[in-house]
């Protein structure tokens, strides 16, 4: 059987202002909790972050089983958590005394350049998603 694809329904969910805001929610979240950590867990032995990044990844290729994982509900309830976890792990483990190589890879000029690439693109994808999508 051929399997239809609803492209309306895939681009309501994805650039959906409500479910845009519950994922906004999920970062602002993290970056509280990262910064209202206090002296003594700034000094506790943090995870070393490729671990959740393999994970936040890993969650990509459930879309690939047969069990036909829809993307948006693999991203919603599995990749952005485990990603923010990613970038909250980063963040404490730039503050010890020895980063992790994963760290130090993602606090390198290329990456920190790239970085800087990579935001103006997020902030307009949105936009132009809503524009052209519909």
């Amino acid at each position: 059987t051929k399997q239809t694809t609803y492209p309306r329904i895939w681009n309501l969910t994805r650039f959906h202002p409500f479910w845009a805001t519950m994922e906004m929610t999920m970062g602002i979240a993290a970056v509280r909790e990262v910064m209202l950590d206090t002296p003594e867990e700034r000094k506790q032995e943090t995870v070393d972050p490729l671990y959740f990044f393999v994970a936040a990844y890993s969650t990509l290729l459930l879309r690939l089983t047969r069990f036909d994982f829809n993307d948006a509900m693999v991203r919603a309830t599995l990749f952005v958590p485990l990603y923010t976890k990613f970038l909250t792990s980063v963040h404490r483990d730039c503050l010890s005394e020895n980063p992790s190589a994963v760290t130090r890879f993602f606090g390198s000029k290329l990456m920190t350049y790239l970085g800087g690439l990579a935001f103006p693109m997020f902030i307009l994808h949105g936009p132009i998603g809503q524009v052209f999508y519909k």
